[in-house]
C-alpha cells in the first residue's frame, strides 16, 4: 500500500528503530561531503546537546524525500543517520550545511523510508537552529 506523503517524510530521519551499528567515526567515512553556506555564530556543537535543525533531504535527481522545520534530536544516540551526526559535528546555531551523505553512512543501519533505497546517495541542506544540555547531563 502507498504511505501518505507526510508519514514518509516524518518516518526518514528518527522515527525507525535503528538496527543494530555503531555510529561511524573514523577516516573510514570516506564520502561524506559538507560545504558551509553559513557558518554561523552561535554556540558550537556538543556531543551531549540536544539539537533542533531544520533540514530537506533530496535524492540526486533532486525530488525531496523528507524535509522537517523543527526537528529535535540528541545527538550521538542513533537517532538520525550517521551522515547527518558526522556532517553536522562542529557547526554552530545559525550555521547552514549542505551534506552529501554517502550510501554506506546513510541508511544501512536504518529501514530506508517508503520508496527509498538503502544504496542511495542523500543530500541534505541543514540548518542548526538550537541546541540545549539534556536535563539529566546539566551539571549543577
Amino acid at each position: 500500500t502507498n504511505m501518505p506523503q507526510a508519514e514518509v517524510l516524518s518516518r526518514s530521519l528518527s522515527t525507525i528503530e535503528p538496527r543494530k551499528c555503531k555510529l561511524v567515526r573514523s577516516q573510514n567515512s570516506i564520502g561524506l561531503r559538507i560545504r558551509d553556506l553559513h557558518k554561523g555564530d552561535g554556540t558550537k556543537l556538543a556531543d551531549e546537546h540536544i539539537v533542533q535543525i531544520s533540514y530537506t533531504g533530496r535524492l540526486s535527481n533532486g525530488k525531496i524525500f523528507d524535509s522537517n522545520t523543527s526537528f529535535l534530536f540528541k545527538r550521538n544516540t542513533g537517532q538520525v543517520i550517521s551522515g547527518i551526526e558526522l556532517g553536522i559535528s562542529k557547526m554552530r546555531v545559525g550555521g547552514r550545511r549542505q551534506i552529501v551523505v554517502p550510501p554506506n553512512l546513510g541508511f544501512r543501519c536504518k529501514e530506508p523510508p517508503h520508496g527509498l533505497s538503502v544504496n542511495s546517495t542523500l543530500y541534505y541542506d541543514v540548518e542548526i537552529l538550537s541546541v540545549t544540555l539534556d536535563q539529566k547531563d546539566q551539571i549543577e
